[in-house]
């Protein structure tokens, strides 16, 4: 967008004021910050003004300036981080985090952060990006607290959409006098848009109400029961991963929209669930499960089954199964022959975990586990073992995927080390 389409867009919407800060350019109003080392951590070490020739041998630089006169700061950026390790993959591309991926998704899901939005720079660590929205000035003082508190509300609605959309945004990187990487060194800088930031000082225009007018709505900042969400099982997490055992034998015995009769005590008793989460379980169920009360019958159960909490819900069961610190000799794990009904989920589980901590690859298993499922009674009747497979296997294997290996040692079987075997 030019200069002047912004001029004319922002015109109306506050009056040009003094500025505050020094124009001059030796020393610099910016505050800067280097790196130091104590106890062999590193830490940013802020500093004061800067030669402009100099700036650039800086990593940090402060999201507030120095008024020289008042000794004041006043903030003109919010800065948001978002984290390499807590992204989804959709977003890494060649070992790091992608702009233009990124930026295109943000272009049709929050325009209005896309138009205040001055740079995009690359994290200390080569793999993150850290945003910079460009703000009014607003100096940090007592009189403009209101102003401050609806800042921080910004901050906080924008972290939530980025976390949304699964970008990695770090939840702890809040505050507004906050060091990031800094933008006035080019090599680090993916994205810039410096107009932007001088028509928002010039101009003045209300960028955090058009903000939050803008963003309201968005559905990551829906208030929304946690009963209702569709990336749980259950909003308690104690009572979460039990009913992952039960959303998964379901899925085993009866498969998708199948149906189950039950009685309430054996739901207790074969999940380890106490009876009023039982009965709250009942009275309101959740959307993946459709309960039919039966006139001393018990209850018909009927799995509604969903990919992201199938997923959810094998992952639940994996840590559960791989949380015990002090593991056997040999992985208890029954042979094929002996596996009863309603106990196939778990063991086709127990079986995948077992060999991807031993190492083996999801090709490898997956070989294994087709010359070793047809051994089981009844396996045709199984949605895990036939059309279910794939999705376990690629869950277990996506989820977690940094426990491969890590029991080398590990004895297994000797059924299951001959179905390991390559075939000649």
């Amino acid at each position: 967008m030019a200069a002047a389409a912004i001029d004319r867009e922002y015109e109306g919407q506050g009056r040009p004021r003094k500025k505050k800060f020094p124009q001059t350019s030796n020393p610099s109003h910016y505050q800067f910050a280097l790196w130091s080392y104590e106890d062999g951590k590193r830490i940013a070490v802020p500093v004061g003004g800067v030669r402009s020739d100099k700036r650039a041998e800086y990593p940090l630089i402060s999201t507030t300036i120095m008024n020289e006169g008042t000794r004041t700061e006043t903030l003109i950026w919010l800065h948001f981080d978002l984290d390499f390790k807590r992204a989804d993959k959709k977003w890494i591309r060649d070992g790091k985090m992608d702009w233009p991926t990124i930026g295109a998704t943000l272009t049709e899901d929050v325009p209005m952060f896309l138009r205040y939005l001055a740079y995009v720079v690359r994290s200390s660590g080569g793999k993150g990006l850290s945003l910079v929205l460009a703000i009014s000035p607003l100096e940090l003082i007592d009189e403009t607290g209101d102003v401050q508190k609806l800042a921080f509300k910004v901050q906080n609605m924008v972290i939530r959409i980025l976390s949304y959309n699964g970008m990695g945004a770090d939840e702890g990187a809040r505050g507004l006098k906050r060091l990031m990487p800094n933008m006035l060194r080019s090599d680090r800088v993916l994205d810039q848009a410096e107009f932007v930031q001088q028509m928002i000082q010039k101009r003045r225009p209300r960028v955090l109400q058009n903000l939050l007018y803008a963003l309201r709505f968005h559905p990551a900042l829906r208030s929304q029961n946690k009963q209702d969400r569709d990336d749980i099982l259950w909003p308690d997490t104690r009572v979460e991963k039990p009913l992952a055992r039960l959303y998964a034998d379901l899925l085993d015995s009866v498969g998708p929209w199948g149906t189950e009769q039950m009685r309430a005590r054996e739901i207790m008793a074969r999940y380890g669930i106490s009876k009023n989460t039982v009965y709250k379980l009942l009275a309101n169920p959740p959307k993946w499960l459709g309960v039919e009360r039966l006139i001393a019958e018990g209850i018909r159960l009927t799995i509604r089954p969903d990919r992201s909490l199938t997923d959810r819900a094998y992952t639940l069961i994996e840590t559960r199964t791989s949380s015990n610190r002090q593991l056997p000799r040999i992985w208890t794990i029954e042979s094929p022959e002996n596996v009863r009904a309603g106990e196939r989920n778990q063991w086709l589980v127990s079986l995948i975990v077992c060999c991807k901590k031993k190492g083996f690859g999801q090709v490898e298993t997956r070989a294994a586990l087709s010359r070793i499922i047809t051994r089981v009674p009844g396996w045709q009747k199984s949605q895990s073992l036939t059309r279910g497979l794939s999705s376990i296997l690629r869950s277990l294997y996506h989820h977690r995927s940094s426990l491969k290996g890590t029991l080398p040692d590990l004895e297994l079987p000797g059924w299951l080390i001959e179905a390991l075997q390559p075939r000649k």
